[in-house]
């Protein structure tokens, strides 16, 4: 039980410790819930305080209201005490009665301090919580300004982030195409095939010529041919003689 007890003291011990570094490590990992979370305990908080302050408020409001209703009675009952004078030395009331009114009437003054003193004392607590209220209520809404200026200050980082990425990426982009240009090797092979197949142009056109003279000279012998075999056409004298037989 020795080993059990050691660990209980050590867990007891540094259990706040071991929470709180629990707590920065979570924060740290996930800041956004993190944050959500201390908000949702601030404000869990300010509802528990206000929740108490409308507590205190009734409370005072019924000691305040106690004190109100005891002077106003005791003021009312200092102008029986008059007309029980008056009643007394008239022989129209007993002194019994007029006896227990007195009692009655003493112990209501010697009431009234003590209720003053819990009036009084409501009001420091209602104070008090109101104070704390006031404190709790201002550093939410700060938490709130701060929270939302952070908010904004990661959103901003995340842009930055994905505008260097952008950045970069278009970088590496612009490389590859200028390799592309300089040194690409399937570049290389489709000028090397645009060449091969300009070559082959030119040595069929260079064909084509030759055969192309080799046609033009064989007409022109064609045509030397039937200018020599073909005769002369006779003239209409030559014609008429040829007719007449002269």
């Amino acid at each position: 039980m020795s080993g059990w007890n050691l660990t209980g003291r050590l867990v007891g011990k540094h259990f706040a410790a071991l929470g709180d570094t629990f707590a920065q490590a979570i924060a740290s990992f996930d800041p956004e819930t993190a944050t959500q979370a201390d908000r949702d305990a601030l404000q869990e908080k300010v509802i528990t305080v206000n929740t108490k302050l409308a507590a205190a408020k009734r409370d005072f409001d019924k000691e305040h209201q106690d004190v109100v209703n005891l002077t106003a009675q005791l003021a009312s009952d200092k102008n029986v005490l008059v007309a029980l004078q008056q009643r007394l030395a008239a022989g129209t009331v007993t002194e019994a009665t007029v006896n227990t009114f007195i009692d009655e009437y003493t112990a209501n003054q010697n009431r009234l301090p003590q209720e003053q003193a819990e009036e009084a004392q409501a009001k420091e607590f209602l104070d008090q919580l109101q104070q704390i209220v006031d404190t709790i209520s201002d550093q939410l809404r700060k938490f709130d300004e701060n929270a939302k200026a952070a908010q904004r200050a990661l959103e901003q980082a995340k842009n930055a982030n994905v505008l260097e990425d952008l950045k970069t990426q278009r970088a590496h982009e612009l490389e590859s195409l200028g390799g592309l240009k300089d040194s690409s090797t399937a570049l290389n092979a489709l000028t090397a095939k645009a060449q091969k197949l300009q070559d082959q142009a030119a040595g069929k056109a260079a064909l084509n010529s030759v055969l192309s003279e080799k046609t033009d000279r064989e007409a022109e012998i064609a045509e030397i041919r039937a200018s020599v075999n073909t005769p002369a056409p006779q003239s209409a004298s030559d014609r008429l003689a040829a007719l007449l037989g002269n």
